[in-house]
């Protein structure tokens, strides 16, 4: 018993120094933590004062960048607006030069003009004309239109002789221009024969790019629609027709154009026709990442709509409407400006650009070059029809002529077509990629919903299933081993406060089993909610591709119609 009380005097010594310990690890404690929350509090501030001064900083600097960006861009407009300015200026010289040093080749366009009226209506007469050719003349014998001139009043008068010196100097100083004005002229005066030899002799000179607005003419001429003053024989159009098809096939051999090239620059035409947005599906370009593809698919199927309306308007043209081609033709031919003229007139064309361009002098200098290029290298004709036949400008290209250039491709356009709608009908629209949240698939939407809810419910019971495997009973195992140590232990060595040891593991035992019980409750929560989430968005998904693609049979639905225009080519 003395043994006992010794061990519990000493038990109720420790007890006490424990205590003592105990509060003045509490003290530390307490002056740790009271000291750490005043090193935060100044971290805090430091960390505060840092930030608000790397902000101003930065401020700083994008104030200081804009200001060099806005400096920048204040100069580089003045240096547009002075280009500009010049730009202008030098027109208005160019304007003048061209009106005072070539005022008698004004004046012998008014001529042509005139006396190209003159002959439906004899209002002038012809000595008069002549007299004033000859005035021109005088001052400008190296202008091809003023010897055009004198051998038509020549020829009028009867004078053979003067005639063929006038046409032999006209085709010394410009053949190409001479032989096209002379057969125009011979058809208003209704001579096929005649206007059919000076076709000839155009056909002689080589063809540059600058030939292409003739050939606008040659695929008018070629229809039958064109008014009866400028008529053809069927001799004369013949002609036309076979020197076409034959600067066509050249240009193929030459160029190595394939027919794949060919069909291909067509179709992106029938591309570019298209202007029609598709529709909103904000289900499939959320959750399916073909959709891209579906809505260009889509796009594609709207421009059927363009696609009929540009054939409707070539083909179906009035037929009775009289062609002003041939005579605009005319007065184009003569206001073409000579070799005099031809470097005030490229400088005329040059400042205009820089005026177009808001003072882009580089950007008005590439178009200068493009157009330089185009019209000094060899013609490419099959490429020209190509882009002819989609040109909307009818001030360069007519009714007429478009109708002759889509006839001559036809084969072509209708091979260029079937490309384009089978572009958009082989995307496949069915099977699909979805993401809806976590869950993936190739979800075939034409299918009874069934079949991929199935594949939804599989999904997120495999995910359940698998967060159900990772909740372990370690913590129940642990604990009831602990307190079945703990009790052990104090049952054997007589200390008792071995028991709080034990409560402690029946504790962490419960907590963990009460813990573990309430994530799987989650865990089915969530599975079921997943399932019913994912399911509804999937039905809707199914209701949007539904309207997508009887979208997509509507407008395919122009196909048809579209078949049946090229049928009437």
């Amino acid at each position: 018993m003395s043994r006992v009380s010794s061990l519990e005097a000493e038990a109720a010594r420790l007890r006490s120094i424990n205590r003592e310990l105990a509060g003045e690890l509490r003290e530390i404690e307490h002056s740790a933590s009271r000291s750490l929350d005043q090193l935060e509090q100044c971290n805090r501030e430091m960390q505060s004062s840092l930030q608000n001064s790397a902000q101003q900083l930065l401020d700083s600097q994008r104030k200081g960048l804009a200001a060099i960006e806005l400096q920048a861009e204040i100069d580089r407009m003045y240096l547009r607006f002075k280009q500009m300015e010049l730009a202008n200026k030098k027109i208005r010289e160019c304007n003048n030069k061209k009106y005072y040093d070539f005022a008698n080749y004004r004046t012998v366009r008014k001529l042509v003009q005139g006396m190209m009226d003159n002959l439906d209506v004899n209002m002038v007469s012809d000595g008069v004309i002549y007299k004033t050719i000859e005035a021109q003349h005088l001052k400008s014998p190296d202008y091809w239109l003023t010897c055009v001139l004198l051998a038509i009043m020549a020829w009028k008068n009867d004078d053979r002789a003067l005639a063929e010196r006038a046409i032999d100097i006209a085709l010394r100083l410009d053949k190409k221009r001479s032989a096209i004005f002379f057969m125009l002229f011979n058809l208003r005066m209704d001579r096929n024969d005649a206007a059919l030899k000076w076709f000839y002799t155009y056909q002689e000179c080589p063809l540059k790019g600058s030939d292409q607005r003739t050939f606008l003419l040659l695929f008018t001429l070629m229809n039958k629609t064109v008014n009866s003053s400028e008529n053809l024989s069927d001799a004369a159009r013949s002609e036309i027709r076979d020197f076409v098809d034959r600067v066509i096939q050249s240009n193929m051999n030459a160029a190595g154009y394939s027919r794949e090239e060919m069909v291909a620059q067509i179709e992106r035409h029938y591309v570019h026709l298209s202007t029609q947005t598709a529709a909103a599906y904000p289900l499939l370009e959320q959750h399916c990442e073909a959709f891209p593809a579906l809505r260009t698919a889509l796009q594609r199927a709207r421009g059927n709509v363009e696609i009929l309306e540009f054939l409707r308007q070539a083909i179906h043209t009035d037929v009775v409407a009289r062609n002003s081609f041939v005579k605009d033709f005319v007065d184009q031919l003569a206001a073409e400006p000579n070799e005099q003229e031809e470097a005030v007139y490229q400088q005329i064309r040059y400042n205009e650009l820089i005026i177009r361009y808001q003072g882009d002098v580089e950007q008005a200098k590439a178009d200068c070059e493009r157009t330089r290029e185009h019209d000094e290298t060899e013609l490419n004709l099959i490429a020209e029809i190509i882009e002819w036949t989609f040109l909307h400008d009818d001030s360069q290209i007519d009714s007429q002529g478009r109708l002759s250039m889509l006839t001559l491709t036809k084969a072509l356009h209708e091979e260029a077509y079937d490309q384009y709608r089978e572009a958009y009908c082989s995307v496949e629209k069915n099977v699909l990629p979805l993401t809806i949240g976590d869950y993936r698939t190739q979800a075939d939407l034409s299918a009874p919903e069934q079949q991929e809810t199935s594949k939804i419910t599989a999904f997120f019971e495999a995910k359940k299933a698998e967060g159900l495997s990772a909740i372990k009973n370690l913590g129940i195992i642990l604990g009831a081993v602990l307190t079945a140590g703990a009790a052990v232990g104090a049952v054997a060595t007589a200390m008792w406060g071995l028991l709080a040891v034990s409560v402690l593991g029946i504790g962490w035992a419960l907590v963990t089993y009460f813990t573990n019980r309430a994530a799987r409750g989650r865990l089915e929560a969530a599975c079921a909610n997943d399932i019913q989430a994912t399911v509804q968005v999937y039905r809707r998904l199914q209701e949007e591709h539904g309207r997508y693609l009887t979208e997509l049979a509507e407008f395919d639905h122009y196909a048809e119609q579209i078949r049946e225009e090229f049928a009437q080519i």
